[in-house]
């Protein structure tokens, strides 16, 4: 799961760390928005399914 540290360290390696921006909406930073936006999306759906399989209505 991609994601920026705000303070601290990631000590058990579980997320896949970015580093602060370099340039404000530059192409770099946009297309890692654009990653991380991805990834959660995906992952959402993936609850949503599992969610409505576990209380579909018999």
């Amino acid at each position: 799961m991609p994601a920026m540290l705000v303070r601290g360290t990631d000590g058990y390696g579980y997320f896949d760390l970015y580093g602060p921006p370099v340039e404000e909406l530059g192409a770099k930073e946009l297309a890692a928005h654009d990653h991380v936006h991805n990834c959660y999306a995906e992952n959402y759906r993936e609850q949503v399914k599992r969610h409505e399989e576990e209380f579909a209505e018999a």
